[in-house]
């Protein structure tokens, strides 16, 4: 385990134990707010899955030491939130004597686009301007049109890049902004990947196999298309990994077997996916060269990682051709299971790791069950743990709580998506569990 993995995992230890040891007097207060219009939504109370909004992206500028977050509301409106405690904590730790009362934030900057907002994205996408560390921000609206937008909120430019039917929603999408260019002279690129889905049914709008997204490369300068990539484009009869690989058909653009390029796509994990906000792109480098031992050029990138319901997959930076995908079955919409896909023995394999906990019967266990053979790895209980495991199920730490709540195995109990630690000096990845009641194994 590294350095920083242990630092991180300790301070997180040190955290709960203040926060949630029941004998003290603490407890966490809300320090500020942002109210939101509920008549907005459908239902006229909360998002279902064909109206949620973009996930809030925090902006952290490090010189001035101030946060902010830019959000989406229901009606269509961006906006600009400075967090009021300077940088530091957005939650106020205090005794539990009622506090002082939350204060409602207004928003330094705001922008009325007409659509609800499914997807935000940012990045400096022209280093060699003036404005070089300046954020630009990619807003993709509910009927399909793509924006850039400057750090002000001015408009760069929109474009129309998927037709989206009154019968279908966006169901799956994220943005990505890089500031490499396709093509010379271009000022960086903005990336979109985009799932449709039938209203009614909620299913992709493909028929048949795997639900592939739609993707998308434009010039982040002038909003023209560089290339796009249909989610019907790729291949059902991949050549097997033990066939022989030539450069030239990597080259050519044909979609090879994940385990040609096995250590790059191991690299991509951990993933976890179980909702619609789950789902992200950015750019890496693949090589043969890693593959037979070397090491990763990842100061030049040269293809697009996606991660999405389906698991992931990797285009080829230029062309957008589909290099290679590793099918990685979703998460259960089940409020009491978590889990993520990780190599936690080192086999260069994905596993499946679990948080399961259920009431009646009862159940409160964590799990990690070999991808490709359903083989288990280890099943360990989480409500009463020995302590931390690695992927033998072999104990690590010592609980967080000395004495373990006789009421656990009772309790309508929930789990946190498993935390997995990897090191540079070890292949094998211990497994971190966080339960609602505060155990931590």
């Amino acid at each position: 385990m590294e350095a920083r993995d242990v630092v991180i995992l300790v301070f997180f230890l040190t955290c709960s134990t203040v926060v949630l040891r029941s004998s003290s007097g603490w407890s966490l207060d809300i320090a500020w707010k942002i109210q939101f219009d509920a008549a907005a939504f459908e239902n006229h109370h909360y998002p279902t899955e064909t109206d949620a909004i973009a996930r809030p992206l925090v902006i952290a500028d490090k010189p001035r030491g101030v946060d902010s977050l830019v959000v989406a509301s229901p009606d269509g409106e961006l906006s600009w939130y400075n967090i009021p405690t300077g940088g530091r904590s957005t939650v106020s730790l205090r005794k539990a004597s009622g506090g002082e009362g939350t204060q409602v934030l207004a928003p330094q900057l705001g922008r009325k686009l007409g659509q609800r907002i499914v997807s935000i994205g940012k990045g400096v996408i022209s280093p060699s301007s003036a404005t070089a560390a300046e954020d630009s921000f990619a807003v993709l609206l509910a009927d399909g049109s793509l924006s850039l937008l400057s750090r002000d909120f001015r408009s760069l430019w929109s474009r129309r890049i998927i037709s989206v039917p009154s019968s279908t929603f966006i169901a799956e999408s994220a943005l990505y902004l890089d500031s490499s260019g396709i093509q010379v002279g271009d000022h960086g690129t903005v990336f979109a990947a985009i799932r449709l889905a039938n209203r009614r049914s909620s299913s992709t709008e493909h028929k048949g196999g795997r639900q592939h997204l739609h993707v998308f490369a434009l010039d982040a300068k002038t909003g023209d298309l560089r290339w796009s990539h249909q989610g019907n484009e790729y291949r059902e009869d991949i050549p097997d990994a033990e066939a022989p690989l030539l450069s030239k058909t990597v080259q050519s653009g044909e979609e090879v077997d994940w385990r040609v390029f096995r250590h790059g796509m191991i690299r991509q994990l951990p993933h976890k996916w179980s909702e619609k906000q789950d789902t992200r792109i950015y750019t890496d480098h693949f090589s043969l060269r890693e593959e037979h031992g070397g090491e990763p050029l990842r100061e030049n990138p040269n293809v697009l990682v996606i991660h999405s319901s389906e698991g992931v997959e990797v285009l080829q930076l230029y062309t957008g051709a589909v290099l290679c995908s590793l099918a990685l079955p979703r998460s259960e919409k089940h409020a009491n299971q978590q889990q993520i896909h990780a190599d936690v023995d080192g086999d260069a394999a994905p596993e499946v790791i679990r948080a399961v906990t259920q009431k009646s019967p009862p159940v409160c266990l964590g799990e990690a069950v070999s991808g490709a053979e359903g083989r288990q790895l280890f099943n360990a209980s989480l409500c009463h743990p020995v302590g931390a495991i690695d992927h033998e199920g072999t104990p690590l730490m010592t609980r967080l709580r000395k004495k373990v709540d006789s009421r656990a195995s009772s309790l309508d109990l929930s789990a946190a998506v498993p935390l997995v630690l990897h090191a540079k000096r070890s292949a094998r990845a211990p497994t971190a569990f966080l339960l609602s009641s505060g155990k931590m194994t």
